[in-house]
């Protein structure tokens, strides 16, 4: 595993998207009852949640006929990175309820598939014996993202503003998008 620079880099990946998720699951929230929501936050979130969930399961059931080699993985995580920076900045930048209810459906209808995304990816890039392996320390760089971004854009919310801790979100997501690109196709072998 060491020496696959792809599974190095949908490590670090992994470590970055799910530190923007959890922070995110936690920021929305705030973010649009500082908008003014004109309902009950709890009915206005509970109704989003769901509309959230249906946007995942149909963003997935979307890309899912289309997923068939490893160029097309790559590309369907880079897509699904950037369509949910786009939401989440959007969310930063929005300036009522209604359109940061629309930021955030964006974003959840986006953030499922990089989850998706990268456990085929690993799994074309494993072979069986140790497929295991490799998904358990992915979950752990999932878990050890969640911890530290977690915790630097709490810090970042806290010390500065919520909207420029949603616009580090994006900037993370960026970032992955980067990472991605330029380590996630595997080298090609010269020729003697």
């Amino acid at each position: 595993m060491r020496g696959s620079r792809v599974i190095l880099a949908i490590f670090a990946a992994t470590f970055l998207v799910n530190g923007v998720v959890s922070a995110y699951g936690r920021l929305y929230p705030l973010r649009l009852v500082d908008l003014g929501l004109s309902v009950d936050p709890v009915v206005w979130l509970a109704g989003l949640g769901v509309l959230m969930s249906l946007a995942g399961a149909a963003g997935l059931r979307m890309v899912r006929p289309h997923i068939d080699g490893v160029h097309t993985v790559r590309r369907g995580y880079v897509i699904a990175c950037a369509v949910a920076a786009v939401g989440v900045v959007g969310l930063a930048g929005a300036p009522e309820e209604n359109s940061g209810s629309l930021a955030v459906l964006v974003a959840a209808g986006a953030l499922p598939l990089t989850r998706t995304f990268s456990t085929i990816w690993v799994n074309r890039q494993t072979s069986s014996d140790v497929r295991a392996t490799v998904h358990s320390l992915l979950a752990q760089a999932k878990y050890l993202g969640e911890i530290t971004c977690g915790l630097a854009l709490a810090a970042v919310a806290q010390l500065a503003d919520m909207s420029i801790a949603l616009v580090t979100c994006g900037a993370l997501r960026a970032t992955t998008i980067l990472l991605v690109q330029r380590f996630g196709n595997p080298r090609t072998e010269r020729m003697p």
